[in-house]
């Protein structure tokens, strides 16, 4: 259990760990007045002890883009996933708003886009 209670999520599959995704773990951990030495001792690892010393380090350094650390990191959290890398501003809005979606919705919406698509071809 977390200091709030809650159930302390295990260490997931990998998942893309992008730069934007990184950045917003910073700054997150910065609002709520903690590093990344607290980050680390709310994951349990897969042999039921807290995430290694220096894993959450190294997961937000430049050059890392995988890690089984995404999904508990997320819910400890409470950010979104990374989306994919993107250098067009209205793509992340796209993208972000997409995920907020329910599954209706992007049924729909992923269905105007096809439409779309065949006109064109």
């Amino acid at each position: 259990m977390n200091d709030r209670g809650a159930k302390i999520p295990r260490v997931g599959p990998r998942r893309q760990a992008t730069e934007e995704w990184k950045e917003r773990v910073r700054r997150r951990l910065a609002d709520m007045g903690h590093d990344h030495r607290w980050l680390e001792a709310q994951i349990i690892g897969r042999r039921g002890q807290p995430a290694g010393r220096g894993a959450v380090t190294k997961l937000l350094a430049p050059g890392e883009h995988t890690s089984g650390l995404v999904d508990p990191i997320c819910q400890l959290l409470g950010i979104d996933p990374p989306v994919a890398e993107v250098s067009d501003p209205e793509e992340f809005r796209l993208l972000a708003g997409f995920r907020r979606l329910p599954a209706d919705q992007r049924r729909h919406l992923l269905g105007l886009i096809s439409a779309s698509n065949d006109e064109k071809n």
